[in-house]
């Protein structure tokens, strides 16, 4: 049976995407399976890739509130953050807004997955509203569905419980996608359409380490571009959304086989 290993980098591609999930693997020379060839397929042996996916980003990293009188806008940067990132970054912002660090902070619920919040108005912020009906961070810490909370001088600290558990694990598998080979006919993702899926990934380690993975019985995918030269396939990285997946900087890698019977 002949067989073509690939070594698959983003650090040692011919082009990588600026966010690193998208690899273009020239080949020289170009790939050529003959047109008589049968059960050509691709089959992913192993993958490496770190476990930085960000749970926020430009679609969930806003928080609004009322706060000395006006309404104040924390944008977090994105980033794979815990939960004592968030209150760490939040606190960093009310420091810098001349405000008390501690006025605003979230508290684990372990037993439920969910969140509180903390609130203490004081003289120095006044009172404090939480408007998590303009905040895109609701959804992640759990809030989507408590109405605005408000806390007056009067009343010093009160604390508000989200109706739902917070979102912080928001990568459930990785996949990688493979365009230029005609993989895409034998293969149907979860919403039962059509994709160039060549391997999936489950997160097994924790956050900020590298995850390693070798399938016991590695999916073979179909090939159908055959009896013509390929000088390039396109690798491109996804969430379990099949949403391009940014790697903060950090290079992902992989071994795969092209193989067919004469």
């Amino acid at each position: 049976m002949p067989h073509v290993t690939l070594l698959v980098s983003s650090a040692n591609a011919s082009s990588v995407s600026a966010d690193k999930s998208e690899i273009v693997y020239r080949m020289k020379p170009a790939l050529n399976i003959p047109k008589d060839a049968k059960n050509a397929s691709i089959q992913v042996n192993n993958s490496r890739i770190w476990f930085n996916t960000p749970n926020v980003n430009s679609t969930n990293n806003v928080l609004q509130f009322v706060m000395g009188g006006s309404t104040r806008t924390w944008t977090a940067d994105p980033g794979l953050y815990s939960l004592g990132d968030i209150n760490t970054s939040l606190a960093y912002f009310l420091h810098s807004i001349n405000m008390p660090e501690d006025a605003i902070q979230f508290v684990g619920l372990g037993y439920t997955g969910k969140l509180l919040v903390h609130v203490k108005a004081t003289n120095a912020t006044g009172d404090i509203t939480l408007l998590w009906s303009s905040s895109t961070m609701d959804t992640f810490l759990g809030f989507n569905t408590n109405s605005d909370f408000t806390v007056i001088v009067a009343d010093d600290e009160e604390s508000q419980v989200a109706n739902l558990k917070a979102v912080f694990n928001t990568m459930s598998f990785w996949c990688i996608e493979c365009h230029g080979l005609g993989c895409g006919e034998h293969m149907f993702a979860e919403n039962g359409e059509q994709a160039e899926i060549i391997h999936t990934a489950t997160p097994t380690v924790a956050p900020g380490q590298q995850n390693i993975y070798q399938p016991y019985h590695p999916l073979k995918c179909p090939i159908t571009t055959i009896g013509h030269q390929i000088p390039q396939i396109s690798f491109v990285l996804t969430d379990q959304n099949h949403q391009r997946v940014s790697t903060q900087g950090e290079d992902w890698s992989f071994t795969a086989v092209i193989s067919w019977d004469e």
